[in-house]
């Protein structure tokens, strides 16, 4: 039967990036998956995100609010097992494999292109690939590409071609195989299965006439057995590369690879030392998460009320996270950030005069009640962000208690009538006459 190059109209279900990872012998996917993960730090930035990203939406691990800064093999199982399951993570790891992969990826390219064959990559908007290759094109590209390489294996060049072209690879349409269930050649067997059809089409000699008798019954042919999936060699490993930053690093790569093989210490405090690594870097990106959301808070706070903290005469200019490292003190002083946000926009509505008298002492009240709540949070957050240090500009609600610092003008005071309650819900001010330097009591009028 006689097709051209790409075949396109097969059901889409078929072209899933997902179900093409689900189509992959279980070694060779967690091979794949194992590169990917490897090499997020040494791609590019938002490709390694992408992948992070998928892993916290797919993966669930224990002791791990945040799956993606867990050790590379302690990922690959779960990332192999719910690959097929989401087209997120496929796309992720596809990606981050395929730049793993950049010499083989412009030999492909550039192989195809001499052909005189598309290189379309796969629909990722879509998370499928564009169409299926012809079988017999297929395997003449794959046997020619990998005559030219060297040092990648079978399986990566045909998964590179897939990923390149942005075809996949399907069974022929006479094939005893159910198309339908079965649409995928397993890559590891995909060279082998030319020689086994040929046998199979093979004719057989035509029979002389001969009188018929009765013979007894044959037994039915048995299926031509399938090849073994093909395990690609495995690499040696090679030796550490020197890692850029602080020296001690280097030094304990260094001090790792001066010991024997039968050192004692590769089976109790390596594996430990590994895991305190792990978690440290848990720990760190959790507070570097935390810190970044503060600076927002505190940046969107300062753009957005600077009118109203320039009248409250507070200045938070000076404010910074960087002494926080506690999470339990960065998530405190984050709900004391939200909270703050939530008073001042309540005080925005009523610090402006009301448009009657009535109106006006309702506001009057509500502003009396509101004033103390912010300057005490306020008080709190500045605590927490400057590191104890002495405020500049603006006094806490414990100043204005004491009645230190009161900008109201001489003669004018404020005092506290009755008791607070509730978070000085009931907090409310009348304002009194005193004596001015001159004896003189003003008339009210004046």
């Amino acid at each position: 039967m006689t097709r051209k190059p790409f075949e396109d109209n097969v059901s889409r279900a078929h072209l899933e990036l997902t179900a093409m990872f689900e189509a992959l012998s279980p070694e060779y996917r967690g091979s794949v998956v194992m590169r990917a993960l490897r090499a997020r730090d040494h791609v590019s930035t938002d490709s390694g995100r992408a992948l992070d990203s998928a892993i916290r939406g797919s993966i669930r691990m224990v002791g791990y609010s945040n799956p993606a800064l867990a050790i590379s093999s302690a990922l690959t199982e779960p990332v192999s097992s719910n690959i097929g399951k989401s087209e997120k993570l496929a796309i992720a790891t596809l990606r981050v494999w395929a730049e793993s992969m950049e010499e083989l990826e412009k030999l492909v390219s550039g192989h195809l292109a001499s052909q005189g064959l598309p290189t379309e990559y796969p629909d990722f908007e879509n998370s499928r690939f564009r169409g299926f290759w012809d079988e017999d094109t297929w395997q003449k590209e794959l046997d020619w590409i990998v005559d030219l390489s060297e040092i990648w294996s079978e399986e990566d060049v045909a998964l590179m071609l897939c990923y390149v072209s942005g075809r996949t690879v399907v069974m022929d349409e006479d094939d005893d195989r159910d198309i339908g269930t079965d649409s995928f050649v397993e890559i590891s067997s995909i060279r082998d299965k030319p020689a086994m059809v040929e046998a199979e089409k093979e004719p057989e000699p035509e029979e002389e006439e001969a009188p018929v008798v009765e013979q007894a019954p044959q037994p039915a042919p048995q299926p031509a057995p399938v090849p073994a999936a093909v395990v690609p060699p495995q690499r040696p490993p090679s030796a550490p590369a020197a890692i850029n930053g602080p020296a001690i690093l280097n030094q304990c790569i260094d001090y790792l690879s001066s010991l024997s093989p039968e050192d004692w210490n590769w089976n109790e405090a390596v594996p430990a030392f590994v895991d305190a690594v792990s978690n440290i870097r848990s720990l760190k990106s959790a507070q570097r998460e935390r810190r970044s959301s503060l600076v927002a808070a505190h940046s969107e706070i300062t753009q957005e009320f600077s009118a109203d903290l320039e009248f409250l005469e507070q200045d938070t200019s000076f404010w910074s996270a960087q002494g926080l490292t506690e999470l339990s003190e960065l998530d405190r002083t984050l709900e004391l950030a939200s909270g703050l946000r939530n008073l001042l926009n309540e005080y925005r509505e009523v610090r402006r005069p009301g448009a009657t008298l009535s109106e006006e002492l309702g506001r009057r009240e509500r502003r009396f009640a509101l004033e103390p709540r912010i300057l005490d949070t306020m008080g709190l957050m500045r605590q927490a962000m400057t590191g104890g240090r002495g405020s500049r500009g603006g006094a806490t609600g414990s100043d204005a208690d004491s009645g230190g610092d009161s900008s109201e003008p001489s003669g004018l005071r404020s005092s506290n009538n009755g008791q607070t309650s509730g978070g000085r819900e009931n907090y409310q001010t009348e304002l009194t006459y005193e004596p001015l330097d001159d004896g003189i009591v003003p008339e009210p009028g004046d």
